[in-house]
């Protein structure tokens, strides 16, 4: 009776850990230490890399995934002009701090864009509009 009582608090206190809620947290700066507001923080499980929670830092480069689950995970880090980065959490079975995350510029994302037009309007006119209006010398519609 005994070893069943202490088996069934192994069981129960295994279980407990195994479902207890984990966090990741972290923050995202640029080269120059500065911090990355509203970045994508995208959690993926893995080996089938199915979304599991989502993020935007906020205006000082902080983000925090609650509520996660004991098991690994891949967690890619966007923003528009950096290269997106990859970290690969193995069995996460505790909260964590990634600390400061630091992401490198994209050479090719900061090429400009030229843009160029003209102001030229070109004029389509029906071969048979003369047959419903009448022009005068002047370009004017006679009525």
């Amino acid at each position: 009776m005994k070893t069943i009582r202490m088996l069934l608090i192994l069981v129960c206190t295994l279980i407990s850990v195994g479902v207890s809620a984990q966090t990741i947290s972290g923050k995202l700066i640029d080269e120059d230490s500065q911090p990355l507001p509203y970045a994508n923080v995208v959690l993926l499980s893995l080996p089938d890399s199915v979304f599991v929670s989502g993020a935007t830092s906020d205006d000082k480069g902080n983000f925090i995934l609650k509520d996660l689950s004991s098991r690994s995970y891949l967690l890619q880090v966007s923003y528009i002009g950096y290269q997106p980065q990859s970290i690969l959490l193995e069995y996460l079975d505790r909260k964590i701090n990634l600390g400061d995350i630091r992401l490198v510029q994209d050479a090719m994302a900061l090429k400009g864009v030229t843009v160029t037009g003209s102001n030229v309007v070109e004029k389509n006119r029906p071969a048979d509009c003369d047959t419903f209006f009448q022009t005068d010398q002047s370009g004017y519609v006679r009525l």
